[in-house]
């Protein structure tokens, strides 16, 4: 899934959709200039691909890219009802349907409980992993009814991370009980309802992988995400140039790494050169195993 500059598909863009591995296209503020823009943006893209994800970071609150044509959602955790949770799920879905966008990166599941997390804060529905629970799954029922795929994130959890992610590697520490009682939580119950899609966390938790990043961990994504909570969506890493994966892994190693992981679509959001390697690096695997990913996306596109 690849993001780009400007507020029309420039050629570069175009030439990079005729590569069948590039699934999605994730939209950012910089695409967006109004509602009319944005339904002609998003209608050269499907009519390039008919099959493509088109994808935005619409959570609620500080992150909301598109500002006209959309209801305005209150950030998560100012929203206390799970009634009130679907209805602006609901509206907001619909909204999205209209303007061309079939993916929404939403509802944050990750459990507010360092109050000086730089990167989470009020993205959070709060504290309480069995409220974030309950919120995040309404939700994303409500959204799903306004017709829009949804993604939680960021998994395994980001909550009481001490550093932004987007600067560096944080590190979590809690042991794998205090993980199965707050962090997994509400994972566990949007999961069961049937969530279209998880997005990894570029995190080191030692508990689950001593020193690999969950996003690049076989121990994270296979043996927990898909086998023990049986996850069987599609797998949806954060961006693959933050820092915490760009200062640390190449683009061909940590796109080779996060597929042997388990991850099904790649997020590269800015750098066409970078987005050319990512694809190059993606060639380079059995195409048994890509096949597993598209089939998992096509799957996912199906159930819209």
């Amino acid at each position: 899934m690849v993001g780009f500059e400007g507020t029309s598909p420039p050629e570069s863009l175009i030439d990079l959709l005729d590569d069948e591995l590039v699934t999605g296209v994730i939209l950012f503020s910089r695409n967006i200039e109004n509602a009319t823009q944005l339904k002609a943006l998003t209608r050269a893209l499907l009519a390039h691909r008919p099959d493509l994800i088109i994808a935005v970071d619409q959570e609620g609150g500080p992150v909301q890219r598109i500002k006209d044509g959309v209801p305005r959602v209150p950030a998560m955790r100012d929203i206390i009802d799970p009634a009130d949770a679907f209805r602006y799920g609901e509206e907001l879905g619909r909204a999205l349907v209209e303007l061309g966008v079939n993916l929404n990166l939403a509802p944050v599941l990750d459990v507010d409980t360092n109050p000086n997390s730089p990167v989470i804060g009020e993205r959070s529905f709060g504290p309480d992993p069995s409220h974030v629970a309950k919120l995040g799954v309404a939700y994303h029922r409500g959204l799903r009814k306004g017709g829009v795929l949804t993604c939680g994130k960021h998994f395994p959890g980001h909550g009481d991370a001490k550093e932004d992610s987007h600067l560096t590697l944080p590190v979590i520490q809690h042991g794998l009980d205090r993980l199965r009682r707050v962090e997994f939580v509400p994972f566990r119950a949007a999961i069961d309802a049937g969530i279209s899609a998880i997005m990894t966390a570029h995190i080191v938790v030692p508990a689950l992988d001593p020193e690999t990043p969950a996003t690049l961990s076989v121990g994270i994504m296979t043996e927990l995400l898909r086998g023990l909570m049986s996850f069987e969506g599609v797998v949806i890493s954060d961006d693959l140039e933050m820092k915490a994966i760009s200062e640390r892994y190449p683009i061909d190693r940590s796109v080779a790494e996060a597929i042997e992981a388990g991850v099904d679509m790649l997020l590269v959001c800015k750098d066409l050169e970078t987005q050319r390697r990512a694809l190059a690096a993606l060639r380079r695997t059995p195409l048994t195993r890509l096949n597993k990913s598209l089939d998992r996306i096509e799957a996912m596109r199906q159930s819209r």
